[in-house]
């Protein structure tokens, strides 16, 4: 799948003169959401991806984020689709964040027979490049039927702020 194109990729490294600091990883990472805003028909909340590692590390792209629901994490509808330019490397240091942009589309705006409204337990977030993802819980309903747009969407990963 196209939109998994980066979470595919095998980690890598990024090396300046005298030092190599390596691509943040889940195990680097805790990741939540941020607080909500809106525009019409649409919310959009802030992926915070907080360096909770010993060291700093690479993050750069985009995340892959879809709605899950149920025990298995069984996926709902498709997964976000990416808007925007790659944009260029974020090395957050420990208790640094970097955020991504998420919208969620009011499912209100799609007929609920195209819809398939389905209840979501959150989502499964994997940072870019990383293979493993980490579970962010987000309770709302996502539409599971084959949409005409994009219900979910995400931005690439650019800098954040301190841990609050």
């Amino acid at each position: 799948m196209d939109h998994d194109r980066d979470r595919d990729a095998a980690p890598t490294t990024t090396t300046t003169a005298e030092l190599t600091i390596a691509q943040c990883t889940v195990r680097d990472l805790d990741v939540s959401l941020g607080a909500e805003e809106g525009t019409a028909g649409t919310v959009h909340r802030a992926l915070v991806f907080t360096n909770t590692g010993a060291r700093a590390c690479v993050i750069q792209g985009f995340p892959g984020v879809s709605f899950v629901t149920g025990d298995d994490g069984r996926q709902v509808g498709e997964a976000a689709e990416r808007v925007g330019d790659k944009g260029p490397p974020i090395t957050p240091r420990p208790g640094m964040s970097a955020t991504a942009p998420v919208g969620f589309v009011n499912i209100g705006n799609y007929d609920p027979a195209i819809c398939q409204p389905t209840p979501v337990l959150g989502l499964r977030v994997y940072p870019p490049q990383e293979r493993r993802s980490e579970f962010v819980p987000f309770g709302t309903t996502g539409c599971a039927g084959d949409l005409p747009g994009s219900q979910p969407t995400v931005g690439t990963v650019h800098k954040g702020s301190d841990r609050t």
